[in-house]
């Protein structure tokens, strides 16, 4: 049993022994994980304020874990498709459930959010929404310098990034860590974004990588 296997087994534990009027759920998802198949905990549902106090950050035998908790709340906002990491809900898989009126509170709101991504005014308006959150990024980085526009031009990769995969009825699966690979899985992406999109990684002249920023915000545009 690895360390990952051992602090899933422990949370269940402590869930079902110790919290079971405070945490509705435990999920498991796959973004940043390395084993794509290994079913470990990413985070709980608390329900009470003791529930939300479970959350802990720790380090074991040099491997650090992050137990937290996303509130009911803000699922229906990933469902809305209101929140940035949207995987959460979308590939969320449950290790324990509090109810069956629980687990299927869950599962609808997965529906839901399945249901928008198939939407096409939905999808447009989230392309949109992406658009504006990276030209307005794009205009404070072309003021910046140094460290300021490489964390700028990071997001506006990003944002562009998400209204691509919007306009494609979709959502980067493991967040931003294997981004590239994702957008050239693709139907419609713009000519030469993706060559762009490595330039701007790569290029280390802040007046150069702001014109490469520029240049991907008329491609998307």
């Amino acid at each position: 049993m690895n360390n990952r296997e051992a602090v899933t087994n422990w949370v269940l534990d402590q869930v079902k022994k110790e919290y079971r009027d405070d945490i509705a759920l435990v999920v498991s998802h796959t973004t940043l994980r390395i084993d794509e198949n290994e079913k470990a905990m990413s985070y709980f549902v608390p329900i009470t304020k003791r529930g939300r106090e479970f959350a802990r950050t720790f380090i074991l035998e040099g491997e650090g874990f992050d137990i937290w908790g996303i509130e009911w709340e803000r699922l229906e906002q990933f469902a809305k498709l209101e929140e940035y990491n949207i995987t959460c809900l979308a590939d969320g898989e449950i290790l324990y459930a509090r109810t069956e009126a629980d687990q299927d509170r869950f599962e609808e709101l997965q529906s839901l959010q399945a249901k928008y991504l198939k939407d096409d005014v939905m999808m447009r308006k989230c392309a949109l929404e992406a658009y504006e959150q990276a030209k307005n990024i794009f205009l404070e980085t072309a003021l910046g310098k140094g460290s300021d526009v490489k964390l700028g031009a990071g997001y506006v990769l990003d944002y562009l990034a998400r209204a691509i995969a919007f306009t494609n009825h979709s959502y980067f699966k493991r967040s931003q860590t294997d981004q590239m690979n994702e957008l050239r899985a693709m139907e419609k992406v713009p000519d030469g974004f993706t060559d762009l999109y490595w330039k701007v990684i790569t290029e280390r002249s802040d007046e150069e990588q702001k014109k490469l920023c520029y240049e991907m915000m008329m491609l998307v545009q």
